[in-house]
């Protein structure tokens, strides 16, 4: 959901971290590093080699026949020189392409090919490169607290459902989550949220740490895994929150992400004794309480007063629902 009056988005630039992403992960990792590995180029976990990546890109152009006799001479005689000689065809466009400063859809289709990205993979980033209005797709540029320390952990998938009691605070939350280490030795995840009047229950996957409080309005409870993960090792896991809120919240769900997540379904629940009278699905500049709304789209409660909300690509954005009574 970029937004065409927000100048900050640029979808070359936002298309390109997404590219990135998936090439610094499995499975399309593998193809550049079995480039590398033939070239004797040291690869390093959890980073990009650009000459792997240039040379898996170039080696694709040329068996599709897309390269000039002269380009095709040129790469090939690249194998035999070292150092400063090598002229390294197409550098500057991969390295652009990569940066984020050029990237044409002709290249990132390119890309998908000579990295076999998955049709998913390919549909989200040509959406993202296009800038589309996709209600699936939200992008924004909230920037991670300073004061937190740098994730240790990327969140592939997310599940939300949100309950309120009969008075219409939050009674119960429950989040199920999948994520990758980006480390080796990970023990915990931190869950963070911004209140100090919860408690938190593993239902599967760990067992909940002690909320200590990590910055000025957040909170943290580590969920604790049974065993240490290693680098790249996916891990799955469930757990729920009970507050014991003595003054009314405000009257909204918001979930913040200052990173990137492939998948989020968030689900609010309201009690048949408080049943709002009008809900939005909104985009907040900010997590922060006061922040400006982006955009909102009025939605209508279920049978089963709920409403819901499928993302398949949530990129440094808040969103959520809010609602009046």
């Amino acid at each position: 959901m970029p937004d065409a009056n927000n100048t900050r988005y640029n979808p070359a630039g936002a298309a390109s971290r997404y590219l990135v992403y998936l090439l610094k992960n499995p499975p399309y990792r593998a193809t550049w590093e079995t480039i590398a590995h033939q070239r004797n180029l040291t690869t390093h976990r959890g980073e990009l080699h650009q000459e792997a990546i240039r040379a898996t890109y170039v080696d694709h152009l040329e068996r599709q026949g897309i390269l000039t006799e002269t380009e095709r001479q040129i790469h090939r005689s690249e194998r035999y020189l070292t150092g400063k000689q090598k002229p390294r065809l197409f550098k500057d466009k991969v390295n652009r392409a990569l940066a984020g400063s050029v990237l044409t859809k002709t290249t990132l289709d390119e890309f998908i090919s000579a990295f076999h990205i998955s049709a998913l993979h390919a549909e989200q980033l040509l959406m993202i490169l296009d800038g589309a209005d996709d209600p699936l797709l939200v992008i924004g540029d909230v920037a991670r607290p300073d004061h937190l320390p740098p994730p240790h952990h990327e969140t592939l998938l997310l599940v939300e459902e949100h309950h309120l009691g009969s008075n219409g605070t939050p009674t119960c939350h429950v989040s199920e989550q999948r994520i990758r280490a980006l480390k080796d030795d990970l023990t915990h995840f931190p869950y963070r949220f911004d209140t100090d009047q919860i408690s938190v229950n593993v239902i599967r996957g760990g067992t909940a740490g002690e909320v200590t409080k990590v910055g000025d309005g957040i909170w943290e409870a580590p969920i604790v895994f049974a065993r240490p993960l290693r680098f790249g090792e996916l891990a799955k896991f469930k757990f729920s929150s009970r507050f014991r809120y003595t003054s009314p919240p405000q009257t909204d769900f918001r979930r913040a992400v200052t990173g990137r997540i492939e998948s989020v379904d968030i689900h609010v629940k309201f009690h048949r004794k408080r049943i709002p009278s009008q809900v939005w699905w909104t985009q907040w500049e900010h997590y922060r309480d006061g922040s400006n709304i982006i955009r909102e789209e009025p939605v209508e409660l279920t049978d089963e007063l709920t409403v819901d909300r499928y993302l398949k690509y949530v990129e440094r954005a808040v969103v959520g629902f809010r609602w009046v009574w």
